[in-house]
Order: structure tokens, then C-alpha cells, then sequence
């Protein structure tokens, strides 16, 4: 994700607390991630190819 996405800016939104260094390449820890996957809104967010790599990851 680039910082210029609704993405990037809702996953700051989400984790505050995390700086911009961590939400870019993604450096999540489990319950992180657990509240991404179960948010409605996130996969909204993504592009085509973003989305298809989310459906991957959350699918395994």
C-alpha cells in the first residue's frame, strides 16, 4: 500500500498508535491482524491487484 491510499489512511486511523514505518510494510501482530480481517471495510478500500492478494492471504 502507498500512504496515498484510503487503505494506508484507514489502517492509521485503526492503529493510531503504530507509526507510518510499521502500517507501510505491513508489521502487524496477531490480534492486529485478527481486527483487519474481520473489518467489513478494509477490502473496500483496496485496489484490483491489492484485493485479489487480500482474498489470497485471508483465504489460507
Amino acid at each position: 500500500l502507498t500512504k496515498e491510499t484510503g487503505a494506508f489512511k484507514y489502517l492509521q486511523d485503526l492503529f493510531p498508535k503504530l507509526s507510518e514505518a510499521k502500517v507501510k510494510p505491513g508489521t502487524f501482530v496477531r490480534p492486529q491482524i485478527k481486527e483487519i480481517i474481520e473489518c467489513d471495510e478494509f477490502p473496500k478500500l483496496l485496489n484490483r491487484k491489492e484485493k485479489a492478494a487480500w482474498n489470497k492471504f485471508v483465504a489460507d
